[in-house]
Formats: C-alpha cells, structure tokens, sequence
C-alpha cells in the first residue's frame, strides 16, 4: 500500500512500532455493475465502524499497488483489488476539521503527528427539498 501521499515519507510512513495489525482487502470480479464501488465503500465504512466499536482504528486504502496484491495473494486476473483496510491499534489522534475557504482538502499533522482531515459539512454535500 502507499500511505499519506500528501504527507513526506518520513511523517506519513508508519513507524515499525506503528504498522497495521492486519489488512481486510475488498476484491472486485469483472465485469462489473456500476453499484460495484458504491458497494465496496459501503462495505468499507461498515468494517472500519465495527473495528472501532472493538477499540481498534482503521485506514481505508485507496492507493493500493493492484498488481503487486493480486500476486501475493495470487487472484485470477478478472478478480481485482479495490479498497484496502488497515487496522490495528492507533499510535496517533486522527480529527476531523472543517474543509477551509480555500476547498484544500489535504491532511496534516501537528507536532506529536496527530493528524487533521478536512471534510465537507453534511449540509454542503446533501440537499433536502
């Protein structure tokens, strides 16, 4: 997997004491229906609420090297890859922030590496009528 792109190696990178304790991989077979990705973040979002309510935390992966896990865990070529979950015990405080003026929507880290997701307000992305 890649971590943090937005982030330098040296702070996005976990530490060796910080590695995942476990990968959930989310497979997609071709051909698929167009509900195929709407699916797997469902799926996605349901495993990382479960891992939390046991005390664990989660990353879902979206940058993944396709190729390299069919191989490891040696899939037929029409079943794929999508998402990637890491889990395992946080090392680091992750908050969620308001996305600022700019619509910059990059991660960052303070001093002790905790890190700040800026994300869309539930009114800005859903309109009821």
């Amino acid at each position: 997997v890649k971590w943090a792109a937005k982030l330098p190696p040296e702070l996005g990178t976990p530490k060796e004491n910080e590695q995942p304790t476990a990968f959930i991989i989310i497979l997609r077979k071709e051909p698929f229906n167009a509900f195929a990705d709407i699916d797997a973040g469902i799926a996605a979002d349901k495993i990382c609420m479960t891992a939390w309510e046991h005390g664990f935390g989660s990353c879902i992966l979206g940058s993944i090297h396709v190729k390299r896990i069919q191989q490891v865990l040696d899939l037929p070529e029409d079943v794929k890859p999508r998402i990637a979950i890491a889990l395992g015990k946080p090392a680091h405080k992750s908050t969620i922030v308001d996305v600022p003026d700019s619509g910059d929507l990059s991660y960052y880290l303070d001093e002790k590496r905790d890190y700040y997701v800026p994300k869309r307000s539930f009114d800005s992305i859903v309109k009821i009528y």
